[in-house]
């Protein structure tokens, strides 16, 4: 990876092409043993928008400009770190101006596979369900529970065997369980 740093020629003159003296990172380090260098320190920051894996630029901006430039380096330094130990890629979409299509970004990355209203409906439904069970004597509970929330849920006719009930009993207060149950759902 190549590095390289843009001192200026004259500290009080613009930043323009005639004003910059291009620097290995030897030379470089030999200018900030000098007392110059050790006085103007403070004024250099990384370029990000000129870096790349290939490059990178370090220039003289004066030491506001350069205090601003290293946090927003340490900002996408900690990001793209962040990205890589969580092993998934962070797409912004604010990043996105203009495409040929005129599609914002929202339309660029949506997710054609999930129904985002689906998806807030379950969610509803649950948190209705979940008032409803509690609302449920114990005896009802524990009859839904064996039926439906188990991990291996058993039939109204087990059911009946295992607690000497009529399967007809069963299946009328499940009936009626449920439709406790449909009635918070269906508010």
């Amino acid at each position: 990876m190549k590095k390289f740093y843009l001192v200026k020629k004259d500290v009080d003159k613009p930043a323009v092409e005639g004003n910059w003296i291009e620097m290995n990172s030897y030379e470089f380090a030999m200018f900030m043993k000098t007392d110059e260098g050790k006085r103007r320190r403070k004024n250099f920051g990384q370029i990000d928008a000129c870096s790349t894996d290939e490059c990178i630029v370090i220039a003289e901006c004066g030491e506001e400009m350069a205090k601003l430039w290293r946090s927003e380096k340490d900002s996408h330094d900690y990001l793209k770190e962040t990205e890589k130990e969580m092993g998934y890629t962070v797409f912004s979409y604010n990043e996105q101006q203009d495409t040929e299509d005129d599609l914002s970004g929202e339309e660029l990355i949506e997710d054609y596979e999930i129904n985002i209203e689906n998806e807030v409906m379950e969610k509803i439904i649950i948190i209705a369900l979940h008032k409803g069970l509690q609302t449920l004597s114990r005896e009802e509970k524990m009859l839904i529970q064996q039926l439906y929330l188990n991990e291996q849920p058993i039939t109204v006719a087990e059911f009946s065997r295992k607690y000497k009930i009529a399967s007809t009993t069963v299946y009328s207060r499940r009936e009626m369980i449920l439709k406790k149950l449909k009635k918070y759902i269906d508010n």
